[in-house]
């Protein structure tokens, strides 16, 4: 179930059963001429529709925005960069907010490889 567009009565009873809540989570990116910049959080999202069908779950708004890698291409062709540490930081105080919902399965879900303390490209 999408949880922007659960009710009341359905996040109690997602709550009282325990269902896990993912959340998506990739970057706008560019891949090529043939794929939209939103390839990364798009795999995702099919994914975890697959799973909808499959079990009771609660499927988050998906964090569109995360760390590029400019392994294609630059902002030139659209690629949206964000801080690794920044990035870290809002999925943490989201996961926090999930947490004081009542959440407590919660499964992040990211198609896109960064690590910490990752060099970010020097911009224009």
């Amino acid at each position: 179930m999408q949880l922007f567009a659960m009710l009341a009565h359905d996040l109690r009873q997602a709550l009282e059963e325990r269902w896990p809540l993912f959340l998506p989570a990739g970057t706008i990116e560019y891949h090529g001429e043939h794929l939209p910049l939103g390839t990364d959080t798009l795999v995702v999202l099919k994914a975890l529709e697959e799973v909808e069908k499959r079990i009771p779950c609660v499927l988050a708004p998906p964090i569109w925005y995360g760390p590029a890698s400019f392994a294609v291409a630059g902002p030139e062709q659209g690629t949206i960069a964000t801080d690794v540490d920044h990035f870290e930081k809002h999925v943490s105080d989201v996961l926090k907010g999930f947490l004081d919902v009542g959440f407590r399965k919660i499964v992040v879900v990211i198609h896109h490889q960064f690590e910490k303390g990752q060099l970010m490209p020097e911009r224009p």
